[in-house]
């Protein structure tokens, strides 16, 4: 096997099969992608996930229509396990994070293992926030907006996001807020998490910001777990 460099990730279906991955290199995971994931199973995706990397860190997203994997993040790095539903992007911390998924007929899992840490991003602050450079730190009032958002979610991962997640008059309800400040809030909490380099908050996407920022409360229940 080639041997691992800073910031390459290595891919392992611990069935004998391995890939190491060099920060130029986009890949693509399923029966029949560029690494092989559950070939034999006509129920898996052709494509299910796809792996990059932007140079300071690893991303993995979902390109499947129904199936969701479940990422378990190195021990080390604080966070718990979350759903990566279809359309998710996650970030693959360093260290090795285990990949759990299921089909109509079997279930799975894979390794994948961010060898040391890519170089540091250069620091640059948003403009006008409060936030600490790449990270994201929520006040109170956001962390409940994102619970609320989120618990639809939570409730029923497998549930359409554009079904279940609150309108802005039913959140504007359950917050006692005005609908003109979840709105503004929603904003906010959007352009901060752009700003940070959170994939799914760059310019280009077409969903309501409501619904992707759900889907991100939804994957990090961290942010407001002492709300609980």
């Amino acid at each position: 096997m080639q041997q691992a460099q800073h910031g390459t990730l290595l891919i392992d279906d611990l069935i004998g099969h391995s890939r190491l991955l060099e920060v130029s290199e986009t890949v693509t995971l399923g029966r029949q992608g560029d690494f092989l994931l559950a070939s034999d199973d006509p129920a898996m995706h052709r494509t299910f996930l796809q792996v990059w990397s932007n140079g300071s860190q690893w991303f993995i997203k979902n390109i499947g229509s129904f199936i969701a994997a479940t990422i378990q993040p190195p021990a080390a790095c604080g966070f718990g396990r979350t759903l990566i539903s279809p359309g998710s992007i996650e970030v693959l911390h360093p260290g090795t994070s285990t990949l759990y998924f299921s089909t109509a007929t079997m279930s799975y899992e894979c390794e994948l293992t961010v060898m040391q840490s890519l170089r540091s991003p250069q620091p640059s602050l948003p403009p006008d926030g409060p936030f600490t450079t790449h990270v994201f730190e929520p006040n109170e009032e956001q962390c409940l907006l994102l619970k609320t958002l989120a618990q639809p979610l939570l409730d029923n991962p497998a549930a359409e996001p554009r079904v279940v997640v609150s309108s802005q008059r039913e959140l504007a309800e359950a917050l006692d807020w005005t609908e003109k400040k979840v709105e503004r809030k929603i904003q906010t909490l959007a352009e901060t998490l752009q700003k940070l380099g959170v994939p799914q908050f760059q310019p280009g996407q077409k969903i309501s910001w409501r619904i992707v920022l759900a889907q991100f409360a939804a994957a990090h229940p961290h942010y407001y777990a002492h709300l609980s």
